[in-house]
């Protein structure tokens, strides 16, 4: 879980280009991860998140 956390942060840091505040939540975090990501695997990350100037919600689907 910690590498696709990671992923998911670099994505996110490269979306902003300029100084804002990000909120992330997780919602399910498993208590034992048998099966890690590694280098050169492919991940499936969804994650949604709102628009400042309107609030409009987006999402990765």
């Amino acid at each position: 879980i910690p590498s696709i956390l990671h992923l998911f942060l670099r994505f996110i840091t490269c979306l902003l280009e300029q100084d804002a505040v990000v909120k992330i939540e997780v919602l399910h975090k498993p208590f034992a991860c048998f099966q890690k990501s590694k280098y050169g695997d492919i991940l499936l990350v969804h994650f949604e998140g709102f628009l400042e100037s309107n609030g409009t919600m987006f999402h990765s689907r």
